[in-house]
């Protein structure tokens, strides 16, 4: 299909999944990135595309393109979901404390 109609939007989405679950993350995250410009505002693009990067260990860009879902659906509970385990995986486990000490912020 994608020889015929490079750009065709559902061509390339099967595309980018089949290399996702192939393990081949940032193939499929190139996929994804050409969809999302022929489809900037498609949610699911974009939490493929934000997947794929997580995956491929970009994580910061795997948040924007969260970010990016949210803005066109808020109420999404696996984007926030994907969103929390995002963050605490880079933020250290010591991290978190060390900001909610009271005591602490009150000397600085």
């Amino acid at each position: 299909m994608l020889e015929l109609a490079p750009h065709h939007l559902d061509a390339l989405i099967e595309k980018g999944a089949l290399l996702h679950r192939s393990g081949k993350a940032d193939d499929a995250a190139r996929c994804f990135a050409l969809a999302r410009s022929i489809a900037p505002e498609n949610a699911l693009v974009l939490s493929n595309l934000a997947v794929a990067l997580a995956d491929a260990g970009r994580r910061d860009e795997a948040l924007i393109e969260f970010r990016r879902v949210l803005k066109l659906q808020p109420d999404n509970i696996h984007v926030r979901h994907r969103m929390r385990r995002l963050t605490s995986a880079m933020v250290p486990f010591w991290h978190i404390p060390m900001l909610n000490d009271v005591r602490r912020k009150r000397r600085l």
